[in-house]
């Protein structure tokens, strides 16, 4: 396993295709890692069970969605950086309660590493889409103070 060992597992990532209705497939543990390339074609993956600091590599088919999502107090701070091989669409939102909120987004960008600190507490989730001519790599790192 990796550095989740002995921690509290949490976290979740999820990865949709909109052209296509949710199969709810289910991939638990580090499979994201290796598998994850060889599921592609389905529809949704919802992946859970990961400890902060998190790292994972996906590859992003055309109009494809990859979310992650982790809870953050109020106060504490959310580091990301995520690479992609092609420009790409990304954005943060929160859930709580019955409240849904984005928080930042930018497009048409490959590289973002930053700092953000949760303003309540929620579950903060980062989202990226390719909406591009082709498939690319994406590569994610995050880590919580």
């Amino acid at each position: 396993m990796t550095a989740a060992v002995g921690r509290a597992l949490v976290g979740r990532c999820r990865r949709s295709s909109r052209s296509r209705p949710a199969a709810g497939l289910v991939v638990a543990g580090m499979a994201l890692l290796g598998a994850v390339g060889s599921v592609a074609q389905a529809a949704s993956i919802t992946l859970e069970g990961h400890a902060v600091p998190y790292r994972f590599t996906q590859w992003l088919q055309i109009e494809d969605e990859v979310e992650w999502c982790h809870p953050l107090a109020a106060g504490q701070v959310l580091h990301y950086r995520f690479q992609a091989g092609q420009r790409m669409s990304w954005s943060m939102h929160y859930h709580a309660l019955h409240d849904a909120a984005t928080v930042l987004r930018e497009d048409e960008v490959r590289t973002v590493e930053a700092d953000y600190r949760a303003p309540l507490t929620a579950d903060y989730c980062i989202r990226w889409q390719n909406y591009g001519l082709g498939p690319f790599r994406l590569d994610a790192e995050f880590s919580v103070r």
